[in-house]
């Protein structure tokens, strides 16, 4: 839904979810055995100018999900 994206937009673990979701999908329908998803995300924070918010160097579908700070986050660094 719209509000589920935007949720998403601003949230890792909501995007690495994503991730996850995307790489299972294309296992299952495509079957792509290894599968790899990299997301180049921005964002703004009151106004100003648009920054990098994940790294896309990393593949998100081998990034386990974790309750720790993720270091594709740019932003943790």
């Amino acid at each position: 839904t719209p509000f589920q994206e935007k949720r998403m937009a601003v949230r890792p673990d909501h995007i690495i979810q994503f991730a996850h979701y995307l790489g299972e999908y294309f296992q299952n329908e495509y079957g792509i055995e290894f599968p790899s998803v990299y997301v180049d995300a921005w964002v703004s924070l009151n106004g100003r100018p648009s920054q990098r918010f994940i790294d896309p160097m990393v593949d998100l579908a081998d990034v386990k999900r974790s309750i720790k700070p993720y270091d594709f986050v740019l932003s943790n660094r």
